[in-house]
């Protein structure tokens, strides 16, 4: 009963890693997979050899030669897996391990390793003894470093479960190491012991299918994890689908809008011809004179809200595709539209760690690009702006454009509703409310992204408004990749929706937690750093886990939201907003500390 049962689990198993074979040709899901299902493919193979050698009673020179040639190939086959799990891939070792393991495989076959005595007993020669049994020692220690490295940069979900992987592994390796040692030993200690070999050759059947249930435990924690970022992934692109019904009504405005524009404008100059008429006119008293004026400039009003409504319609098309230099486009900008105002700009850009810039150069319509400056300062300076800043930089295929003022600034109430069509705080003073709507219809249709932030919300002295406009860098500006993943643990935060929406914006998809045991701190390309954004509640237990926060290439920020959905870095008097220009300039630092460290 226990030989047909063992039998049958080796088989759902090799049946199981057959189907995790085509899964990942099909789906390109975890590169990992084929290498777990292979593994357990050999070790369901060895399984099924050695159950029916001892259903047999006796082990013949084949069965023998056969364990051990599929037992060569397990040393490489652990080494890959548990490489590819910690994210400390060596392409050499493995190759090396690979190599050794068909040597081998070769030499058990080739009759070396073990000969027939004079009355007929299995016995092993001295390559086995002085070979190969010191290098399956050897490899069963570099597993254990590489298990136990592994087991310190793991969260306390996935610590348990490394756990139980480790002592599967000891299981396995114990256990099939007695099954693979009988001819060995059989006439030894065994035998002195008085013990019954075959019935412990069964204890490695049993460790090796503890250990391919375990693997396949992990397997399915990981397959769960997944799932569930994936539904978060949808959730996000349900309220982003929200998001775009919302603006179904504009898009109708905007297809109507030039026959709006024009009908309207027919009205308004007949009404307006007939108002400078009766300005003209000898018989009109200082009361009906002051009304005609009003009607007037009601009059002029109205045309440029509509002629506002037909910009903001046309934003949204793209005619032309030039490459244009914005630090040039800004200074012109600056010199025809505000040349009184222009001592009050400050304009320049940030070096991209070891790219240099020439230029900031996009791809798009130098007009509508000059609109967006127009509009944004003009914005400032009816906010009672003095001073405005504009700064650029690139990173990762990202032209960030930094508008910053000292204006009046906003609280987070108005600020949440600030690229609401038709939505001002300059009622009664020509306020139109689509100044804002232009500049993010003219950046979307640029395949760019605009947020706007108060530096309010910062409190103390600090007021004015500062507008941050990312876009596609053209291919012809060299500029800094990122360096470092990005997690997200979202515990303590609430909506994160922002921070996801800035990292976006800089072409940055974070790994994303919902608690902080569910977070893999394990970088997934080891070239690459990890960055973790974290409320401060959760930094002491990620600390724990990195080794007092000093873990190799791993930072940890703490963020917080609060009014408005504003993210703030720190606290007290040091808190400072967490937007796309803070992302970069950390980045920025980040990557001078690793060249510093490189040079020292």
């Amino acid at each position: 009963m226990l030989y047909d049962v063992s039998m049958f689990l080796c088989l759902l198993l090799m049946v199981i890693g057959a189907f995790f074979i085509v899964l990942e040709f099909k789906t390109r899901i975890d590169r990992n997979l084929p290498v777990f299902a292979i593994r357990n493919f050999l070790i369901c193979l060895f399984c099924v050899v050695d159950i029916r050698v001892m259903r047999g009673g006796h082990s013949s020179m084949e069965s023998i030669l056969l364990l051990h040639a599929l037992a060569s190939f397990f040393p490489p086959l652990f080494v890959w897996n548990i490489m590819v799990i910690s994210g400390k891939w060596n392409a050499k070792v493995v190759r090396a391990l690979i190599a050794l393991a068909a040597v081998f495989a070769a030499l058990f076959f080739s009759g070396i390793m073990f000969r027939h005595g004079a009355d007929g007993v299995i016995f092993a020669a001295a390559p086995y003894l002085y070979i190969f049994e010191p290098y399956m020692t050897a490899t069963f220690a570099y597993l254990l470093y590489l298990h136990l490295t592994n087991l310190r940069k793991t969260t306390s979900l996935q610590k348990v479960m490394r756990i139980i992987q480790l002592v599967g592994f000891v299981m396995f390796y114990a256990f099939a190491l007695i099954a693979l040692s009988y001819p060995a030993v059989a006439a030894t200690f065994f035998k002195l012991a008085g013990a019954d070999m075959f019935k412990h050759t069964a204890l490695g059947v049993i460790g090796s299918l503890c250990y391919c249930a375990i693997g396949m435990m992990t397997v399915f924690n990981k397959f769960t994890a997944m799932v569930a970022e994936r539904n978060a992934a949808h959730l996000s692109l349900r309220e982003a689908y929200k998001d775009l019904e919302t603006t179904k009504p504009l898009r109708e405005l905007g297809q109507s809008s030039a026959f709006i524009n024009h009908e309207i404008k027919n009205y308004m100059m007949i009404i307006s011809g007939y108002a400078t008429l009766l300005t003209k006119s000898k018989e009109l008293c200082e009361r009906d004179r002051g009304m005609v004026d009003n009607i007037a400039q009601t009059t002029a009003k109205l045309q440029e809200f509509s002629m506002s409504v037909l910009e903001l319609s046309r934003s949204k098309v793209m005619h032309e595709n030039k490459e244009v230099e914005l630090v040039q486009t800004l200074r012109t900008c600056v010199n025809v539209y505000f040349h009184k105002q222009s001592s009050k700009f400050n304009i320049g850009y940030v070096q991209s760690g070891s790219a240099h810039i020439d230029g900031i150069f996009v791809n798009g319509s130098p007009e509508k690009l000059d609109r967006v400056f127009v509009n944004a300062f003009c914005n400032a300076f009816e906010a009672g702006a003095q001073n405005i800043g504009v700064r650029f930089s690139a990173r990762n295929a990202v032209v960030l454009i930094v508008i910053e003022d000292d204006g009046v600034g906003c609280d987070a109430d108005n600020l949440a509703n600030f690229f609401t069509t038709f939505f001002t705080t300059k009622q009664g003073t020509g306020g139109t409310g689509l100044g804002l709507c232009v500049i993010r219809s003219i950046i979307e249709a640029h395949g760019g992204n605009i947020n706007i932030y108060s530096k309010n919300l910062l409190g103390g002295d600090k007021h004015g408004m500062v507008m941050q406009i990312t876009l596609p860098a053209s291919k012809r500006m060299p500029y800094e990749t990122v360096k470092y993943e990005f997690m997200l643990i979202k515990q303590g935060l609430g909506d994160a929706t922002g921070i996801l929406e800035i990292l976006k914006n800089l072409k940055i998809i974070p790994h994303i937690a919902q608690k902080p045991r569910d977070a893999d701190l394990s970088p997934r390309n080891s070239s690459l750093g990890l960055i973790v954004l974290t409320a401060a509640e959760n930094v002491a237990e990620i600390k724990g886990w990195v080794g007092g926060g000093s873990g190799p290439g791993i930072k940890i920020i703490t963020v917080d939201i609060g009014d408005g959905k504003a993210v703030f870095v720190g606290a007290g008097e040091s808190r400072e907003l967490f937007t796309e220009e803070f992302a970069v300039n950390y980045l920025e630092t980040l990557g001078q500390d690793r060249g510093a460290s490189a040079n020292t």
